[in-house]
């Protein structure tokens, strides 16, 4: 289902206000809320920008230096050469060239899954589904299992 800015800015709406009503029940001040709902906004527009494939990958000052695109070739997936079977290669070649970035940083180069979702401006689970995918792939057996650890 595509992202639908009306629906989700209504859903924020209605749950900002329950949680507004909330703090207040418990006596925060109105400044105190005013600005938790500055910040939940921001992560509200941050998450728009992300389903409509508006962002970018950006760094600051919490990431690792990386910048993917110009880190990273294909044939720099060292990985890869140990792959024998070449159904299990043709399907990894399918994927987008952006989840081997990540299966690599993780298994490799040991990134956490919280810092790729903050390099990639993707959520942690999204991460998660794209490594466990390539995982699924490779079924982690032979050389490939015993190299990526």
């Amino acid at each position: 289902m595509a992202y639908n800015h009306g629906v989700a800015k209504a859903i924020f709406e209605a749950e900002w206000k329950k949680k507004a009503a909330e703090y207040r029940k418990h006596g925060m001040s109105e400044e105190k809320i005013a600005s938790m709902r500055e910040f939940e906004e921001e992560v509200f527009k941050s998450d728009r920008k992300f389903y409509e494939g508006l962002t970018d990958y950006i760094l600051d000052e919490h990431s690792p230096d990386l910048i993917y695109e110009d880190t990273y070739q294909i044939n720099d997936f060292i990985w890869l050469d140990l792959i024998e079977d070449e159904e299990v290669y043709k399907q990894l070649m399918a994927l987008p060239r952006e989840w081997l970035v990540i299966f690599t940083l993780h298994k490799l180069e040991d990134y956490t899954q919280k810092e790729l979702s903050s390099i990639f401006s993707t959520t942690q689970q999204n991460i998660s589904l794209r490594i466990g995918k390539i995982a699924e792939i490779l079924k982690i057996t032979c050389k490939t299992a015993d190299f990526l650890g």
